[in-house]
């Protein structure tokens, strides 16, 4: 637990150290400035892996994904039964509120994926509960066809989202992946255009 918390909250911290005042005052020397620049410029260069795709309001925002999986994992470990799905995806719906409201990428599609799947997670975890013969409609010893149906009809649905889901993520990975790509072919045309 020391480690979950401790990770995400000591980077934050570490990070807005090394970073200082990204915000320039209304009256600044420029001694100052260079200062201030010189702290962004060491902190993009330290912490770049931890902030690089998010926007500047919310460079942070890999200490909340860092907290949310470390909940979660401390949710499957330490929480038994059917209470550790309510947890589980009580603690999702959460998290999914504050993606929403932050959107913190840089890009909307990258919002739209992280909301989509902190989504796809939380219906999960909710038709899970479908499951448990002690909360959910079916029962695997039955013989009736309404839970035989049900169990095989719930099981695709799942099965079918969650692939669904991992299509969705590759569609946009190698989108980026031929962005990327466009992008350092059209800066080469640039540069043997110049010469």
């Amino acid at each position: 637990l020391v480690y979950g918390a401790g990770v995400p909250l000591s980077a934050v911290g570490i990070c807005r150290a090394v970073r200082g005042n990204q915000d320039a005052p209304k009256k600044e020397t420029p001694e100052e400035k260079e200062r201030r620049l010189e702290g962004l410029k060491n902190s993009k260069m330290m912490f770049g892996f931890l902030t690089a795709g998010y926007s500047k309001d919310t460079w942070y925002w890999e200490a909340v994904v860092m907290m949310r999986k470390c909940i979660m994992v401390v949710i499957s470990v330490y929480v038994r039964g059917t209470f550790s799905t309510y947890a589980g995806m009580w603690t999702m719906s959460v998290f999914y509120l504050l993606q929403s409201k932050y959107q913190p990428y840089n890009h909307a599609n990258l919002n739209k994926l992280e909301s989509i799947s902190i989504l796809v997670i939380t219906l999960t975890l909710n038709l899970s509960l479908l499951y448990n013969p002690d909360t959910g409609n079916f029962d695997n010893n039955s013989t009736s066809t309404f839970d035989v149906v049900g169990f095989w009809v719930l099981t695709a649905f799942l099965c079918i989202m969650n692939i669904a889901l991992v299509f969705y993520f590759l569609y946009w990975i190698v989108w980026y992946f031929l962005d990327f790509v466009a992008n350092i072919m059209q800066g080469k045309l640039e540069i043997i255009n110049k010469a």
